[in-house]
Parts: C-alpha cells; structure tokens; sequence
C-alpha cells in the first residue's frame, strides 16, 4: 500500500526570535517593576503570561497527515486532539499545488480561505483536496511539487 505521510512544527527563525524578544521585553518590564514597587499584581504579569502562553503554543504546534488508498487523514495538534478523516469516496481530486499563503488565505496556521480551509505550518506548497460536497481543504507541505504529484500518481495508479 501507497501511502504519503508529513509531519511539520513551527521552525522559522523569525517567529521564535520575535517570541523570543516579546518574552525577554516582558520578563524585563516585570522583574523592572518588582524591584520599583515591591509586588506584582495579575494585571502586571498578564503580558507576559500571555507570551509565555502563545510560546508554548508555537513549541506544540503541530502538522500530521497522511494519505493513502483509504483517504486523507490530518490533524493540527494541539487543535485537534484526534485525526480528522477524509474518505476516498468524499474526495474527487488531489493535486500539489503552489500557492500564496498570504493572498489566498491570509498567512499560515488553520486558516479559512476563498476555496475552503488550510492547514500550514510554512511556505508555499501543498496538497489541495477537492471535496464532492464543493468544500475543499489545504494541507501544506515542505515537499516539492514533483515529488508530491510523483506520488499522489503512483497512488492513483494502485486503487486502479
């Protein structure tokens, strides 16, 4: 049996050093007014518990998918703590598109777009899942072009 499969996590540089600079201006700005005033109130930490939230987040943050004769089946961990199952039947086509992240659907993450959801963690390819029912769905992937449709082919070829 054919069978594709990804996993993906947020590595961009730029995201964790942006994070990164947030935390440190906010670790800062707390310690700065504990040593002013003496105490610390919810009010004061919150800026920084939210960016050590948002920073745990990105660290789970994570794409898993994989595609075989039986369907589709992704999830975007932590938001979805089970895989969400597309079946073979739902779906009328895949194809590996390029695509941009910014215009079509607002940036990356789970996004709601013109043509239906995407799930990206970064750049600009992947899997584009035409669903019967007219929805479809955007899975990104860090594979090239050629190799996708290389084996979304051979997988087609097997259910034949």
């Amino acid at each position: 049996m054919n069978n594709i499969q990804e996993k993906q996590s947020f590595s961009n540089k730029w995201i964790w050093t942006i994070l990164l600079l947030v935390l440190c201006i906010n670790t800062f700005v707390v310690v700065r007014h504990f040593n002013t005033v003496g105490s610390i109130g919810l009010l004061d930490l919150l800026p920084f518990l939210i960016t050590v939230v948002l920073t745990l987040l990105f660290l789970n943050f994570r794409l898993e998918f994989s595609i075989n004769n039986e369907g589709v089946s992704y999830r975007f961990f932590p938001i979805h703590n089970k895989m969400r199952e597309i079946k073979r039947s739902e779906i009328v086509k895949i194809t590996a598109i390029e695509y941009s992240p910014l215009l079509e659907y607002g940036g990356w993450g789970i996004r709601r777009g013109k043509t239906g959801w995407a799930y990206t963690i970064s750049g600009n390819k992947g899997i584009f899942i035409q669903l019967a029912n007219g929805k479809s769905v955007l899975l990104g992937t860090k594979q090239s072009i050629e190799q996708l449709n290389e084996k979304l082919n051979l997988l087609a070829q097997s259910e034949a």
